[in-house]
């Protein structure tokens, strides 16, 4: 078994949080928890434990997840069930939402009496989700980011401790919800884990809010990471070695860990680079444009039929530019940009492209 998560929960599983302390590669599983479905199962104000939840999870009829990811995720916490390290941690106040407009969740993990892990789902299969990650480009606070701070605002109650950490949009999501903290919840945040989470606009990187919580925010990155790198991010960053190449290293589950830390690595020139074209789009341009393109781009894909964003791997970007070409009903301005926005996204990397990691 290759060193990861699921390897270290195996391993180190019975390990009492006297023996071993809380460390990173506990908040990446904890981060991981919240793609589980708890519904009916984690009720407000209910609590129960991990081990609890995963009977309760038995009971009902769960199909095999096609998603490598988010069947990993199951088995995961079938190991975290029957740990006596994470079996009888709490879980309170499943959250969940699913509209037309915001894809959210979010999930408490209680560590003691007094201290709390929040863990902030990413963003799932259906559309929704991915669309909204889009908009980050354009729009602040997206609903999810909303909710995200509110669920914080709920959560701080009665706590003197509080971690918080996501995985892809969560980790996103846990940076917006530190940043529009009450000055007294920012004092109760430990630290803010962002596992290969997109970062934001200029205008929210520089505000006061996101000074104020910088230096508790750590950002954590495959080598080959291609969401983390999107937008911008000042927070620390550390580069995690991962089995896996490109999209699919954005996997937590590929991600290598020598027990309780999170094997280093460096960022690969197919990163850097995917990094500098979204900053060539953001500087290419402005809000009213973004939006436009992410508005028609959408608006192809649900006229087209498409649900999921698994469904999109079933066409290439040429695909689409092609389909773009032909769709006569957008206005030569909304193909201008959609084309050449896609052109740079799905544009193949030549060698005298690479920069040499000294610049990175």
């Amino acid at each position: 078994m290759k060193d990861t998560i699921l390897k270290y929960v195996k391993v180190l599983g019975n390990y009492s949080w006297q023996e071993l302390a809380f460390n990173e590669v506990d908040a990446l599983i904890l981060a991981v928890i919240s793609y589980n479905d708890f519904t009916g199962i984690v009720t407000h104000p209910k609590t129960v434990t991990i081990k609890q939840a995963y009977e309760a999870m038995q009971k009902k009829f769960n199909l095999k997840n096609k998603d490598r990811f988010l069947n990993n995720a199951k088995i995961l916490f079938k190991e975290l069930a029957n740990s006596s390290r994470y079996g009888n941690l709490k879980l309170e106040n499943y959250q969940k939402i699913n509209t037309k407009h915001e894809q959210f969740g979010a999930i408490t993990i209680r560590l003691d009496s007094k201290t709390i892990f929040i863990s902030f789902e990413g963003t799932e299969d259906n559309l929704v989700g991915w669309e909204e990650d889009f908009r980050l480009c354009h729009m602040y606070p997206v609903p999810a980011q909303k909710s995200a701070w509110e669920y914080l605002e709920q959560q701080q109650k009665g706590n003197k401790y509080i971690y918080i950490g996501g995985h892809s949009k969560g980790g996103n999501l846990s940076m917006a919800a530190g940043m529009n903290a009450h000055w007294w919840v920012r004092h109760k945040i430990k630290k803010i884990y962002n596992f290969d989470g997109p970062g934001f606009m200029i205008r929210e990187i520089t505000s006061k809010s996101y000074k104020k919580i910088k230096k508790k925010i750590i950002t954590y990155i495959p080598e080959e990471s291609i969401i983390g790198v999107l937008l911008e991010n000042t927070s620390q960053v550390k580069v995690i070695k991962s089995y896996a190449k490109k999209t699919l290293a954005h996997d937590a589950f590929t991600w290598n860990c020598y027990g309780p830390i999170l094997t280093l690595g460096t960022l690969s020139d197919y990163s850097y680079n995917i990094k500098r074209k979204v900053k060539q789009i953001m500087a290419s341009y402005d809000n009213t444009e973004r939006k436009l393109f992410v508005d028609t781009f959408f608006k192809i894909l649900y006229n087209s039929g498409y649900t999921e964003k698994s469904e999109l791997n079933k066409i290439s970007f040429n695909k689409v530019k092609n389909v773009l070409k032909e769709t006569h009903k957008l206005t030569k301005e909304e193909k201008s940009i959609l084309i050449d926005i896609l052109k740079i996204l799905g544009k193949k990397e030549d060698d005298d492209e690479k920069k040499d990691s000294n610049n990175k």
